[in-house]
C-alpha cells in the first residue's frame, strides 16, 4: 500500500488549479490523485478525486468524461458508505444535467442529494441544493412549487431572519 500524502498533495493542486481556472492542470492533478489513492487502497479519497475530476470536466464541456468520473465516484461512495461525498457528487451531477438542459434529471438528482444532506444534518449543503431546486422550478414555470419549497424551509428553520419572519407571517 502507498502512502496517501502525495495523493492529498495532488488533490490540493487540483483544487488550486480549478479555482484558478486552470482546468487542464486540474484534470492532470485530480487524475494523479485518483490513481495514487487507488494504489493506496483509499476508496474514499479516490471517490473524492473522481468527483472533483468530474466537476472539472463539466467546466471543460467534456460530458462523457464527466459522466464517467461521476459514475465511478458514486460507485465508490456507495461501496464505502460515504454519504456526504455521495451527496456532493450527486449535486455536481445535477449541475451537469442542468447545464445540458435535462431539467427533470437535474431535479431528480438534486432532490436525492438534498435528502442525503438533510439525513446527515448538513444544513449548509442542504440549503445550497434546495436553492438549486427552487431555481429549476422557477425556470420551468413552477413558481408555486418553488414557493411551497420556501414555505417548507421557513417551517424547518429554527432561527429566522427579519425578512424570513415577515415571509412566514405572509404565508400563514
Amino acid at each position: 500500500m502507498t502512502d496517501t500524502k502525495e495523493a492529498k498533495q495532488q488533490n490540493d493542486l487540483g483544487i488550486d488549479g480549478f479555482r484558478a481556472g486552470e482546468y487542464e492542470e486540474a484534470v492532470e492533478s485530480f487524475s494523479k490523485a485518483r490513481d495514487l489513492y487507488a494504489e493506496a487502497g483509499d476508496k474514499e479519497g479516490e471517490a473524492e478525486a473522481l468527483g472533483s475530476l468530474g466537476a472539472v470536466h463539466v467546466q471543460l464541456g467534456n460530458r462523457d468524461e464527466a459522466q464517467e468520473a461521476f459514475d465511478q465516484a458514486l460507485e465508490l461512495c456507495i461501496a464505502t458508505g460515504d454519504l456526504s461525498n455521495q451527496a456532493k457528487v450527486l449535486g455536481n451531477l445535477g449541475m451537469m444535467y442542468e447545464a445540458q438542459g435535462d431539467i427533470p434529471k437535474a431535479a431528480e438528482t438534486f432532490e436525492e442529494a438534498r435528502d442525503i444532506f438533510a439525513e446527515l444534518g448538513e444544513r449548509g449543503n442542504e440549503k445550497a441544493i434546495s436553492r438549486q431546486l427552487k431555481k429549476l422550478k422557477i425556470q420551468t414555470g413552477d413558481a408555486l412549487g418553488a414557493l411551497g419549497d420556501y414555505q417548507d424551509e421557513l417551517r424547518a428553520e429554527e432561527e429566522l431572519s427579519g425578512p424570513q419572519k415577515m415571509a412566514q407571517r405572509m404565508f400563514g
